[in-house]
């Protein structure tokens, strides 16, 4: 009935956020609990232990049980008729949720999902950005620094507003660690200092401020293609642009219009690889300082 009246007006969920991978160590585990007690195995004594543990046929049969419905369901993740958007990337469920509610609404259809941001970043994954930019009204994106939530305090993940396709046109803000800074930041008048992302006491900076918020068009698109893309990509497939006020924004986008590093044509290398370099003889690791500065090797941490 809800489809023949054209799908859902309203549909609101926190899809999985998990990658239909096989956890052979995990499904080992419910046969052998050393699996679980143990992080690491050395590899020698590990396929030992599989040997072992699959001994039994009811352990062979479970063992294949699993492995078989993780194949069966990357395999239904990844069928185009199913989910076109989503084609020749790695399978995630949250991404399925979001083709398949999109499916699901009406035209006047709204859908609020919360989900992880690895689309707006990931390469190869132009072609459903295009489709998520069309269908977002809202976009916030939030880290989990202050614990709120019973999940790693790093992760960084979406509350996202969609509706049925038209012209990018969405209200954006990132880097939000607590849900009230940004419904504060929708009634603030605009005055004081543009907040940041730690404030004058190294804090996570919570205060509202309507620069915060910011409306993506397709102005705005272009903008980051020509920032993060170059030539490779037309403004609707572009990578997303965390910027935290509008001044970050306006910087960034003077700096689409100034010349690049590239333009130089710098000669450059990979430089040393760590191990097998060191294998070679070419140099040894060791504490302490150096005579001068021809004795030493810079590491990305440096």
């Amino acid at each position: 009935p809800v489809f023949r009246r054209g799908g859902f007006d309203l549909q609101v969920g926190n899809p999985p956020w998990v990658r239909p991978d096989f956890d052979e160590a995990a499904t080992l585990a419910e046969i052998d609990v050393t699996w679980a007690l143990e992080s690491k195995i050395a590899t020698d004594r590990a396929r030992k232990l599989r040997e072992a543990t699959l001994a039994q046929q009811d352990a062979r049969d479970y063992f294949l049980s699993e492995l078989e419905s993780v194949v069966a369901t990357r395999e239904l993740v990844s069928f185009p008729q199913f989910y076109p958007h989503l084609v020749g990337l790695r399978p995630d469920l949250y991404r399925c949720f979001m083709e398949q509610a999109w499916r699901n609404a009406s035209t006047r259809g709204v859908t609020a999902l919360i989900h992880l941001e690895s689309h707006f970043t990931d390469d190869k994954a132009g072609l459903l950005r295009e489709q998520t930019y069309q269908r977002l009204r809202r976009h916030w994106q939030f880290i989990n620094e202050l614990k709120l939530f019973e999940i790693q305090d790093q992760k960084t993940f979406g509350v996202n507003i969609y509706g049925s396709a038209k012209e990018p046109g969405f209200l954006h803000a990132v880097s939000l660690y607590h849900p009230e800074t940004v419904i504060r930041s929708l009634r603030h008048d605009g005055t004081g200092p543009e907040p940041g992302i730690k404030d004058d006491e190294g804090k996570w900076d919570l205060r509202p401020h309507s620069a915060r918020i910011m409306v993506v068009d397709d102005r705005v698109l272009q903008s980051w293609a020509e920032l993060v893309e170059g030539d490779r990509t037309v403004g609707r497939r572009t990578r997303m642009v965390y910027t935290v006020n509008r001044s970050v924004s306006d910087v960034l986008t003077k700096l689409t219009n100034a010349p690049r590093v590239g333009d130089l044509k710098p000669r450059f290398s990979l430089g040393w690889h760590e191990s097998i370099d060191r294998k070679k003889g070419y140099f040894d690791i060791s504490w302490g300082t150096v005579p001068d500065w021809g004795d030493a090797i810079l590491q990305g941490p440096h």
